[in-house]
């Protein structure tokens, strides 16, 4: 079977995740091949899928919802009438499972697609606070072997799609419509400081082609999706954003030293878990 794994990476989480999925599907003699969903969008043409026998398409939840350059990619699909498609998606908490796929599965039962399966993986935050190496590595620990066996299911033909409720669907739905407005305000908001260098980093780094180069300065427009790649991404720490500040991970954002780290254990969370992450145990029934 070859499968097409399409996915839209922030920070590196979800493409972490895209990883997985397309070395357990490998490892199950399948042929997958990976495409990052911004590059394809560049290329401004219908994109027929074919030559796939099933398609996965992963995300980051941005305030409960897919990113506006998901709907933007499925817009460019052709019709593939009966095709399987497997959402997958990462977020910072397990809250309401990121939000509801309901609108995103619409627009594909459109594309007549047949979305069969989703999954969401909770995966360290990239905004506002820092996690604890130990639950860094952990929550890493946790989806890699989690996904491995959400792709067993997927071989599997099993079907299974998230129900969120018609409460929370709205009120998820109205929260993404009022962030899309707010996060293009705070990526509006950004300014570069006496240290940027002006490599043109930031430029390529960013996926809504929202930041651009006038007068050999650098200068933000108002699509930004708040992705957060600019900021980390810039060798030299230039870029901050003047309002909501507290957005920002003051050490930036890059998980792969410390999954990597054999002296950091991955044993944050348990049956002893209080406060605010008692809730995270809970959702991985570690405290049952």
């Amino acid at each position: 079977m070859k499968v097409g794994i399409f996915y839209f990476s922030g920070t590196g989480n979800t493409k972490l995740i895209a990883s997985i999925v397309k070395q357990e599907m490998k490892n199950q003699n399948h042929i997958v091949v990976m495409h990052k969903i911004e590059e394809m969008l560049k290329e401004n043409v219908l994109f027929e899928t074919k030559h796939f026998d099933m398609l996965g398409i992963g995300y980051p939840v941005h305030a409960l919802n897919a990113p506006k350059l998901i709907y933007r990619f499925v817009r460019t699909l052709v019709n593939d009438a009966g095709k399987r498609v497997f959402l997958f998606k990462t977020s910072g908490d397990p809250l309401w499972l990121g939000g509801p796929t309901s609108l995103l599965r619409k627009r594909l039962k459109k594309k007549e697609f047949d979305v069969f399966y989703e999954f969401l993986e909770i995966m360290p935050a990239n905004v506002v606070v820092s996690y604890d190496e130990k639950l860094v590595k952990q929550l890493y620990q946790l989806a890699e072997v989690d996904t491995r066996n959400q792709v067993q299911n997927i071989l599997a033909g099993q079907r299974s799609l998230q129900k969120l409720g018609f409460f929370k669907t709205i009120f998820s739905l109205l929260f993404s419509t009022m962030e899309s407005l707010g996060v293009k305000i705070v990526g509006k908001s950004f300014r570069v400081s006496s240290d940027c260098t002006n490599c043109g980093a930031c430029i390529l780094a960013c996926p809504m082609q929202n930041i651009i180069r006038k007068n050999d300065r650098i200068k933000f427009k108002f699509q930004c999706s708040l992705c957060m790649r600019c900021i980390y991404s810039c060798p030299v720490n230039a870029i901050h954003p003047r309002i909501f500040r507290f957005f920002e991970i003051k050490r930036g954002y890059n998980i792969k030293p410390i999954i990597t780290d054999s002296s950091i254990k991955g044993d944050f969370l348990s049956s002893e878990t209080k406060g605010f992450f008692k809730r995270f145990a809970k959702y991985f029934g570690l405290n049952e």
